[in-house]
C-alpha cells in the first residue's frame, strides 16, 4: 500500500512538472503590462530573471531561456506564440538522442498552447495563426529563434 501511494505521489510529481507553469496573458495591450517589471525573453516575459522557480543554478541572472515555460515567474502574451510554435517545430527536427533530453521541454511547450488556446479569447485563431508563421519561417529558413539551448 505505501509502495502504490509513493509511486503515485511519483506519477503525479513528474507530470506535474511537464506542465506550463506561467501567466497566460489574455489582454495584449502592452502600454499597461501585467507586471510592471517583466522582462522580454525569447518564448515569454519574465517578472522576475534573478529569482526563477525551475531550481537550475543561475549565476545572478537567468539566461536558461528553454526553462522559461516550466517557471512561474513567465508571463505569456499572443505574441510570443509564434515564438514557441517554432521552438517545437525545432524540437521536432532534433534527432536522436539530443531529442530525447528535450522532450520534457516539448511537453511543456505543448502545454503552453494548450493552455493559451483555452485561456486567450482569440486563443485558436491566434494559435493556428501562429503556426503559419512558425511553419512558413521554417520552410524559408528565417529563424525566430537561435537554436536550441
Amino acid at each position: 500500500e505505501r509502495h502504490e501511494s509513493l509511486s503515485a505521489l511519483t506519477t503525479k510529481m513528474i507530470e506535474d512538472a511537464l506542465h506550463f507553469k506561467g501567466k497566460i496573458i489574455t489582454t495584449d495591450n502592452r502600454d499597461e503590462p501585467i507586471t510592471s517589471n517583466s522582462t522580454p525573453v525569447y518564448l515569454c516575459d519574465c517578472v522576475d530573471p534573478t529569482n526563477p522557480s525551475h531550481g537550475v543554478p543561475i549565476s545572478g541572472r537567468c539566461r536558461k531561456y528553454d526553462l522559461c515555460l516550466g517557471c512561474e515567474r513567465s508571463e505569456v502574451y499572443s505574441e510570443h506564440i509564434p515564438r514557441i510554435c517554432y521552438r517545437i517545430l525545432q524540437y521536432d527536427a532534433t534527432p536522436s538522442p539530443a531529442n530525447d533530453l528535450i522532450v520534457d521541454r516539448k511537453a511543456i511547450a505543448l502545454d503552453t498552447l494548450d493552455r493559451f488556446r483555452h485561456e486567450h479569447p482569440g486563443g485558436e485563431q491566434l494559435l493556428e495563426m501562429a503556426y503559419g508563421v512558425a511553419n512558413q519561417a521554417m520552410l524559408d529558413n528565417k529563424p525566430l529563434l537561435p537554436t536550441i539551448i
